[in-house]
């Protein structure tokens, strides 16, 4: 049995989730983003996404209108589908919200 070291290396947690969303992105073609200020140039209010609409385009990563209802109502939609989204609801403080 052979085994191969791997360099590892440290990142912090935004970085591991942008990683994370450009594999599945690169992946799957049904991974679709979709949450507020999201697109490049500003790529979220945490800049998780950014690069992300400028590789995948537009359509796959979508800025949607300041409404947490809709961001959530759009993605249980999508999914019903048969696609795959992430919905990014900005602040902890209004996932209430988008349980109405």
């Amino acid at each position: 049995m052979t085994t191969t070291a791997t360099a590892s290396r440290t990142i912090s947690m935004l970085e591991a989730i942008h990683d994370a969303l450009d594999v599945a992105l690169e992946t799957d073609p049904t991974v679709f983003e979709l949450g507020e200020d999201i697109q490049d140039p500003k790529g979220g209010g945490f800049g998780i996404h950014k690069g992300l609409s400028t590789k995948y385009g537009l359509d796959r990563v979508r800025c949607t209108p300041i409404s947490e209802q809709a961001i959530m109502g759009a993605a249980v939609g999508a999914a019903i589908a048969g696609m795959r989204p992430v919905a990014e609801i900005m602040l902890m403080n209004f996932i209430s919200v988008a349980a109405d």
